[in-house]
């Protein structure tokens, strides 16, 4: 055996000029990135839209200062047919409320912005709601809890997605330069 101990191997290591990466593993890791990058942008997009509605609906809160009473005058279906491989249909349904109210003497009627797949109300539940008094149609319900569920869903669902698309391009990295700095001295792997 040439090295007596680690001590020798490192020395000699230390004294070799730096190995760069192969050609090949550049062109690697370029498909690698160019492979990840649009589940990043995606996940980032996700996210993206959550924040940005969350934020729209926290605005609400700060301008719509005006409380009415209201009530659930409709539950609004929105059903979707979908198709599987075999050609069988599926259908399914979500639902939203649609708040009614009485502002300045002029009525209103506002569907929710999130369905879900259960009605949050009944129909006839009356509701406090808080209206902007410069444009009425803008509410905010604070006992609309499906709304923000579907909000903050989108931001940890994305977040989630990008942390997991970061771990597994982190280990893919990895593995990549692991193998090029894989060098053999004496038929010994270091």
């Amino acid at each position: 055996m040439k090295y007596e101990n680690y001590d020798q191997i490192y020395e000699e290591l230390s004294q070799q000029p730096r190995m760069k990466p192969s050609a090949a593993n550049k062109i690697k890791l370029a498909v690698i990135l160019i492979f990840f990058l649009p589940f990043l942008l995606i996940s980032l997009l996700i996210m993206g839209i959550g924040a940005l509605s969350y934020h729209h609906m926290n605005n609400n809160k700060k301008v719509c200062t005006e409380r009415v009473t209201g009530i659930v005058c409709a539950i609004d279906e929105d059903r979707r047919m979908t198709h599987d491989s075999d050609g069988d249909r599926t259908e399914s349904v979500t639902y939203a409320p649609v708040f009614a109210y009485s502002y300045n003497g002029r009525d209103y009627k506002i569907t929710g912005s999130a369905y879900s797949s259960s009605p949050d109300y009944d129909e006839g539940a009356q509701v406090e709601i808080y209206v902007d008094p410069d444009d009425p149609e803008r509410i905010y319900v604070p006992s609309y809890t499906e709304q923000k569920n579907t909000y903050l869903a989108f931001i940890i669902g994305g977040g989630v997605f990008f942390l997991f698309c970061l771990l597994i391009l982190g280990v893919a990295i990895f593995q990549l330069f692991r193998s090029d700095k894989t060098q053999t001295y004496g038929g010994e792997i270091i």
